[in-house]
């Protein structure tokens, strides 16, 4: 089981965000990940929290990442690292889910 989690907002988001994902830290232990925008989309930080826990792994992402707009996971999946960022002729994606298809 898995907890995506999204903010949209005309500032920062990424306190927000951080929270936000978090909260789902119950649905998974596994895998965290953290994209967002502003200019363009960061490179996604991706951590494995098997051993400790999503603020601890976390902490230094929020303050070096700035953006209005933001994705998060959390992921009890093994290898799952998310938010995939892809390049397509529409643009730019990030791109989170918590594969219950």
């Amino acid at each position: 089981m898995g907890g995506p989690s999204g903010v949209v907002s005309k500032e920062d988001c990424m306190n927000d965000l951080f929270y936000g994902v978090d909260y789902h830290s119950h649905l998974g232990t596994t895998f965290g990940g953290l994209a967002v925008l502003l200019d363009k989309i960061s490179k996604p930080a991706c951590h494995d929290m098997s051993n400790s826990q999503f603020k601890t792994e976390f902490r230094d992402v929020l303050e070096k990442l700035r953006g209005s707009i933001g994705i998060g996971v959390i992921s009890s999946v093994e290898n799952d690292k998310q938010p995939l960022v892809f390049k397509s002729k529409l643009g730019i994606f990030a791109l989170c889910t918590n594969s219950s298809i």
